[in-house]
């Protein structure tokens, strides 16, 4: 647990597509072929907004993933306004905070 100040950034290496190749997921998946960019996007938030612990609390989650940008488009009816809002793109890497 790293309340408030103790985090303030996040390294989220990949966007957390599903396996899809077991038999139980590729037979959810012919049901529902939006299934896995559905709970990839749900899972995105869930890790995104681990790093707040509170109303007051704020923190930065850093998608080095280049796959982002085509999910952030192909799951976009999947999040929620405020994610959508909140995200941003950037070619370079933020400047250290000054806390």
């Amino acid at each position: 647990d790293f309340p408030g100040a103790d985090s303030r950034y996040q390294i989220l290496g990949k966007v957390p597509f599903v396996d899809t190749r077991s038999p139980i997921m590729a037979a959810r998946v012919a049901i529902e072929p939006e299934l896995p960019m559905y709970l990839a996007m749900q899972e995105l938030v869930q890790q995104s907004g681990r790093i707040v612990r509170g109303e007051d609390d704020w923190g930065e989650s850093l998608i080095l993933d280049d796959n982002i940008k085509w999910a952030m488009y192909k799951g976009r009816d999947y999040l929620p306004a405020w994610f959508r809002a909140a995200y941003r793109t950037s070619e370079t890497v933020p400047e250290a905070l000054r806390l």
